[in-house]
């Protein structure tokens, strides 16, 4: 019932708050071919995704142009048809005519030589992926609106979490836990809860295996990020919470039965007055003291008394836009700071970039030292940053967070984090660092052509921005090597820049450039990249009549290919009726039909030239002879509709003329009667 595998993570650090979630468990089902429909237009277009999906050995392929899905397909693929609106099953849908959903087709028509380029580069499903081989000729122009990229799973199979009850298709078993306790299930009880993490096997009551379960833990349990905010139950003044216990005062009520005591005995007291005015002004005032201390007992007041220790946590960024002298001036800023720093006062640091992480606990007396925490120092997070310095900030004292940073921030909302330490009543103060204040120059874009032929001259265009006019040196490489360092004077602003060469090998090349100045305050803009598809010799495939010279080794279409060939051309020749399909067809730029009579090919090869040209864009030159265009059955079929041309002269004017002679016998013979009246003779004239 398929295979079960386990992940086990080895731990060789010792560093490891919760082992529990070191394993993790999953289930294969059994391998079997998936059940395809393709609908498509019956054209010869649509055999390249017919052949393609056939040659995929998991797939059971179901061809036709019926939009009625087949019963047990799995997956359906439009491929130009318009896909029904209430589709239930999974699809593909390829170049629909009038979009699908949420998708609407642009009326500017299709896009030529698209470049395909990873959106969310750091999504795990891409991860790897390489681009660079693909050249796409043209694509639909579409509107995607405002839809997202969903990830779904199917219901059954995968993995189950902890807590999760037996589904109930698999009641009326024998369900054995990971530890080997075995628990009998009867249909229509409810079934046990997995309660533990690992494989649990589920047999008929006969004993037979039939599946398992794998059942991990949720990831709500392993996540050990730590939280801003920390749910717990209401509390009151009264109330109090200790191991679990809710523990309730008493204490607002005894304070009361003492004031009441207390007034009382004032009552009391006051109707017996036998002592003197000294000893009885003082026993009230015991009274009203015990009275008040009663009543505070009540109110609990509080009164704050400011502390004055600072707590100062520093942001330090050691992303890559500071660059090394960048990081250099922050880390000189917080020790300036921490030298400076008075007796009441402590300090923490915080290094961030994409990631933070704290590298010194706020203390006494901080030595700054290495700052070079583990974080992702190619993006910069400033709205992380500021939380986990707010969260490093102790309450004893005052608090205040100084960022030290160029501010170039990429990802993370920093206002958002600035409202929440300001709300929680810390001071947020900032620095600028690694911003140079000399120039810059950058590579504001790089451009080279989508694709090319070998042996083409091809273009490669710069746009180089300076801040101030200097001197820069241009570094170009192709496919890593370098092919040539030129020195060029840059103006401020824009400055276009352009280079010529070969395209060499068939292939993707990629370009880069490069530029150097002293006068650079940047050095992560200083490079651009540039790809080009370059495309092998052009190829063309010669087709010849039967009756064509070539064939028998005259001199027909041979001077054709030879020529062909002395052009730089890749020339490949056969007889018309050997022509088998689109195969032939692949990687061929033109076809080249040399006094090939209509009878010598059929339907289905008229087809495949029909698409290949409509369709694919092939080029097709017919070259007449003796046995092509009108003496060749061109006129009314569907090989003469491919042509600029018809296969007959309508033009009178341009008909050729005609001399008709008339010779008449005029022996003895034609002089015998027909019908009694007129001679033969007479008849012929």
């Amino acid at each position: 019932a398929g295979d079960r595998i386990e992940l086990r993570l080895a731990n060789t650090s010792g560093k490891d708050h919760l082992s529990a979630d070191d394993r993790l468990f999953t289930t294969v089902g059994e391998r079997r071919k998936l059940n395809v429909q393709l609908v498509t237009v019956a054209d010869p277009q649509s055999l390249f995704i017919e052949r393609a999906l056939q040659a995929l050995p998991d797939v059971a392929l179901i061809s036709g142009s019926s939009t009625t899905i087949a019963p047990r397909t799995e997956v359906v693929v439009f491929d130009r048809v318009q896909p029904p609106a209430d589709l239930a099953i999974p699809a593909i849908v390829l170049a629909p005519p009038q979009g699908y959903g949420p998708i609407s087709v642009l009326p500017t028509g299709a896009a030529e030589f698209p470049v395909p380029t990873l959106v969310r580069s750091n999504h795990p499903l891409l991860a790897g992926l390489d681009l660079s081989n693909i050249v796409i000729e043209a694509a639909q122009r579409v509107d995607a609106g405002d839809t997202q990229v969903l990830v779904a799973a199917p219901e059954t199979g995968g993995a189950l979490s902890i807590g999760a009850l037996l589904p109930p298709s698999l009641q009326d078993r024998q369900l054995t836990d990971p530890n080997g306790q075995t628990t009998s299930v009867s249909r229509g009880e409810t079934g046990p809860t997995l309660d533990l993490p690992g494989f649990w096997t589920v047999a008929q009551k006969s004993g037979q295996a039939t599946e398992a379960i794998a059942v991990n833990i949720p990831n709500a349990e392993h996540d050990i990020t730590p939280k801003t905010t920390l749910r717990s139950a209401p509390q009151d003044g009264d109330n109090e919470v200790r191991r679990g216990v809710t523990r309730t005062s008493r204490l607002r009520w005894v304070a009361w039965a003492i004031i009441a005591m207390v007034g009382i005995e004032w009552l009391l007291a006051r109707r017996r007055v036998g002592v003197g005015p000294k000893q009885w002004r003082f026993a009230e005032a015991t009274r009203a003291g015990v009275a008040l201390l009663a009543l505070a007992a009540i109110l609990a007041p509080s009164i704050r008394v400011p502390s004055r220790d600072v707590s100062t946590v520093f942001a330090i960024d050691a992303s890559d836009s500071l660059g090394p002298g960048g990081r250099r001036d922050a880390v000189a800023f917080v020790e300036n700071a921490l030298s400076a720093m008075p007796a009441n006062s402590r300090a923490g640091v915080v290094v961030f970039g994409g990631t933070a992480q704290v590298t010194a606990a706020v203390q006494r007396q901080l030595s700054l030292g290495d700052v070079s925490g583990a974080i992702d120092a190619s993006n910069t997070d400033l709205a992380n940053a500021l939380r986990l310095a707010g969260a490093a900030s102790p309450g004893d004292a005052a608090r205040r967070v100084v960022v030290v940073s160029d501010g170039r921030r990429t990802v993370g909302d920093e206002a958002a984090a600035a409202e929440e330490l300001a709300d929680a009543g810390i001071r947020l103060d900032a620095a600028i660092a690694g911003r140079p204040d000399t120039a810059d120059v950058a590579v504001d874009s790089f451009r080279a052509p989508s694709k090319a032929e070998r042996g083409e001259r091809i273009v490669l265009q710069a746009n180089l921005r300076a801040t101030e006019a200097t001197t820069a040196e241009v570094i170009v490489k192709a496919d890593g090597r370098e092919i040539s360092r030129d020195q060029i004077d840059l103006q401020a602003g824009d400055n276009n820049w352009s280079a010529e060469l070969q395209a060499s090998d068939e292939g993707v090349a990629t370009y880069s450039i490069e530029v150097v100045s002293q006068r650079d305050g940047v050095v992560q803009n200083d490079v651009g990249y540039a790809a080009t598809a370059i495309a092998g010799a052009t190829r063309v495939l010669v087709l010849t009549g039967d009756s064509d010279t070539y064939v028998t080794g005259g001199n027909g279409s041979a001077q054709i290919s030879q020529a062909l060939r002395q052009s730089g051309l890749e020339v490949t020749t056969k007889r018309a009726s050997e022509l088998d399909g689109l195969e032939d067809l692949a990687g061929v730029s033109a076809v080249v039909l040399v006094d090939v009579h209509r009878r010598e090919l059929n339907n289905a090869q008229v087809d495949v030239l029909t698409g290949a040209v409509r369709e694919l864009g092939i080029g097709m030159t017919v070259v007449g002879g003796t046995n092509s265009f009108g003496s060749g059955g061109y006129l009314g079929s569907r090989l003469e509709d491919l042509l600029p041309v018809v296969s007959e002269v309508a033009d009178p004017k341009r008909r050729t003329p005609v001399a008709e002679g008339i010779i008449i016998d005029t022996s003895g013979s034609m002089s015998a009667p027909v019908d009694g009246k007129r001679t033969a003779l007479d008849l012929a004239k």
